[in-house]
């Protein structure tokens, strides 16, 4: 998938998760949740977010392989369950860290994840050479009208979701 399509479904999983949670959406989420759901795709040089590290990206593509260590959900799961319970005893203002720095973060690598699993190469599960591949439920390859289709309707859920969110401000 594009970043551009990574990055709106990781901010609409932002503001869902804000929604269930009853948990205001803050200003660092918002950059976080899209750093995370392009994060994965480091290991690709022409991507949105390897564009400034170039070699760094070439580098780990050579060490990796195209959607291998940072495309696997195994290792983010690892990431996350070191960092989460050291970061539940920091606090900036009143809104516990546990929430906005790591989990958000995970939120968006793991949006970037599951979308990936609906492309047709699907993704590896790091250091195993097993695939998860949703692609029977429905198939979107690159730069395809299914993906441009898909991007529409992730900015429609975006607006629907926001207002959802800011109603409670503007109406009560």
């Amino acid at each position: 998938m594009k970043g551009y399509v990574h990055v709106l479904f990781a901010v609409d999983l932002l503001i869902v998760a804000s929604i269930l949670l009853k948990h205001p959406l803050t200003a660092i989420g918002f950059p976080l949740v899209i750093l995370g759901g392009l994060f994965p795709d480091l290991d690709y040089p022409n991507s949105l977010i390897s564009a400034p590290i170039y070699n760094i990206s070439l580098r780990i593509r050579r060490t990796f392989g195209r959607r291998g260590l940072l495309h696997s959900p195994l290792i983010f799961g690892a990431l996350w369950l070191l960092t989460d319970p050291l970061s539940e005893y920091i606090y900036v203002a009143t809104i516990p860290v546990w929430f906005v720095y790591p989990n958000v973060f995970f939120l968006g690598a793991c949006s970037h994840i599951i979308l990936d699993m609906f492309t047709p190469d699907g993704v590896r599960l790091f250091p195993f050479q097993m695939r998860a591949v949703w692609n029977k439920l429905m198939f979107v390859k690159v730069n395809s009208r299914g993906e441009t289709k898909f991007f529409y309707f992730l900015v429609v859920l975006s607006v629907v979701l926001l207002y959802w969110e800011v109603r409670t401000y503007i109406f009560y």
